[in-house]
């Protein structure tokens, strides 16, 4: 997965595209992508595309990913992480490398403007019940450690 980006206005639209055998697939908002502006891409072990966009995270299952980009299905469905899961306000870093990473035991790390945010991916649903959310235990920036208030 690789993102793609046009000139249009003042904020270009983007899209993620996937070249396979010689075939160029567009993944964009009307295939199920919550925000088009993609700055991250991350998969993690249990075959989820962890998404850092400009107006937040998401993951979506590669065999949904795959599915669409086939023809075999018209969407995906995003799995998000608001403001109810303490992420609001974190914008990924777009332009430097890396700005994504997976350590030991599937943990996904993501560079964002207000420091690194650490998602423990297998403590994550495959598919979140209503009620639950992501929660960040915490973040770092040059200062240190920052704990986010009401985290669990």
């Amino acid at each position: 997965m690789a993102t793609r980006r046009t000139r249009s206005g003042s904020e270009p639209p983007a899209a993620c595209v996937r070249l396979d055998r010689g075939r160029l697939a567009v993944l964009s908002g009307a295939s199920g992508l919550p925000n088009e502006r993609i700055e991250q891409i991350l998969e993690d072990e249990r075959g989820m595309f962890w998404f850092g966009s400009r107006r937040g995270f998401f993951y979506v299952p590669r065999a949904e990913l795959e599915a669409v980009a086939d023809g075999r299905r018209d969407r995906f469905d995003a799995v998000t992480f608001g403001p109810e899961a303490g992420l609001m306000g974190q914008v990924p870093v777009p332009n430097c490398q890396p700005n994504t990473w997976k350590g030991r035991g599937n943990r996904l790390w993501f560079c964002t403007e207000q420091g690194v945010i650490g998602i423990a991916a297998d403590d994550v649903p495959r598919r979140r019940p209503a009620a639950t959310g992501l929660h960040s235990t915490g973040s770092w920036s040059t200062a240190g450690p920052r704990t986010r208030r009401g985290s669990a």
